[in-house]
């Protein structure tokens, strides 16, 4: 194994793991503001009900 294998090998690793990062990244990103949409959502229903009653 010359020294541009083992390089080569490493950087496509390292690549992986930053591209696995920067999917869960998002994906908690994601989830984060799914969660504030719910809660402003059923705060506006909330207001709604209260409203009507």
């Amino acid at each position: 194994m010359n020294v541009e294998e083992l390089t080569g090998h490493q950087f496509d690793t390292e690549y992986k793991c930053h591209c696995y990062v920067y999917k869960a990244y998002k994906l908690s990103a994601y989830l984060v503001n799914l969660s504030i949409f719910i809660n402003r959502t059923n705060i506006f229903k909330q207001k709604i009900i209260d409203k009507d009653s």
